[in-house]
């Protein structure tokens, strides 16, 4: 769902362009750093769980007595599920924020990765994955949206396709520990790989829960000034600006006003700002054709 206003369009751009300015000033430090750990280690537990199907089909189908064709409805299920809620979360991040529901999506996962290994049957295992597939959808949809938000423009080129070498090492890590016999006291190897694939999700949820904070882009699309100067004050804190790179609250706030002011009186309709317009206006021109480059 897309958060609408009665206030123009242009009041949401010039006031969200007001805080790129700020980010820009703030430059890429410490806190982006640290904001690119979390991200990539969210794509690393999303990545290590993708070709758990890969991994499980032998054991699975031999447990199930499966054919081929039957096992196929599994992550044809699941890859369906994920492209379904990768839009859902992209209108549910409209009206609740980036934050909480990237959160949620993390512990939904481990959680769905954790019960599935308990599995009484084949279509048990199809119910508890897809709400995996459901929560990595999510994930997929949202860390990078997340990190974009916080990362100055100059910079979003390179570092938006780094955060996917988390998900590289995701792949490398599964498969990895793959290769040992990990069977024990009649467990079968199946079910304490979808364990495994579901453990680094823990850590990085509670990373994420103390660790991140709310995007100012979104703060300022619901009118949330003085929680968007702290979000930035923080960054500058974390990044060791000097004094007077965030402007002070009361010259904040004036500025957002005035630039809501004039947008308002500028034309007339209602504004948006959401996960898709934010996906929009963060890469444009150039910019959006040098990432896209990047990324292929």
């Amino acid at each position: 769902m897309r958060v609408e206003r009665s206030i123009s369009s242009s009041s949401v751009t010039s006031s969200s362009n007001y805080v790129e300015d700020i980010i820009d000033a703030i430059g890429y430090g410490r806190f982006q750093y640290c904001l690119l750990l979390l991200c990539s280690s969210g794509y690393f537990a999303l990545y290590a769980d993708l070709p758990v199907f890969v991994f499980i089909q032998s054991g699975l189908m031999e447990e199930y007595n499966l054919t081929p064709t039957t096992y196929a409805i599994f992550p044809f299920l699941a890859s369906f599920v994920g492209m379904l809620s990768s839009t859902a979360f992209g209108y549910i991040s409209d009206r609740y924020g980036r934050k909480w529901p990237s959160i949620a999506t993390i512990f939904l996962t481990a959680l769905g990765g954790m019960v599935s290994s308990f599995a009484w049957s084949f279509w048990s295992l199809i119910m508890f994955r897809m709400i995996v597939a459901m929560a990595l959808g999510g994930i997929c949809a949202l860390d990078y949206v997340v990190y974009v938000e916080f990362t100055p423009e100059s910079r979003r080129g390179f570092y938006s396709t780094v955060i996917f070498i988390g998900g590289c090492l995701g792949v490398v890590y599964l498969a990895g520990v793959n290769l040992f016999d990990l069977s024990f006291a009649g467990v079968s190897q199946w079910r304490v790989l979808l364990v495994l694939a579901a453990v680094p999700l823990i850590p990085t949820g509670v990373a994420c829960w103390y660790f991140r904070c709310e995007t100012p882009r979104y703060l300022m699309s619901r009118r949330k000034v003085a929680e968007a100067h702290a979000v930035l004050s923080r960054m500058a804190k974390a990044n060791h600006c000097p004094p007077g790179t965030v402007p002070d609250l009361d010259e904040f706030i004036a500025r957002t006003d005035e630039d809501f002011v004039e947008g308002k009186s500028g034309t007339s309709g209602t504004g948006e700002l959401g996960f898709f317009e934010a996906l929009r206006e963060i890469y444009h021109g150039d910019e959006f054709l040098r990432v896209m480059s990047c990324a292929h």
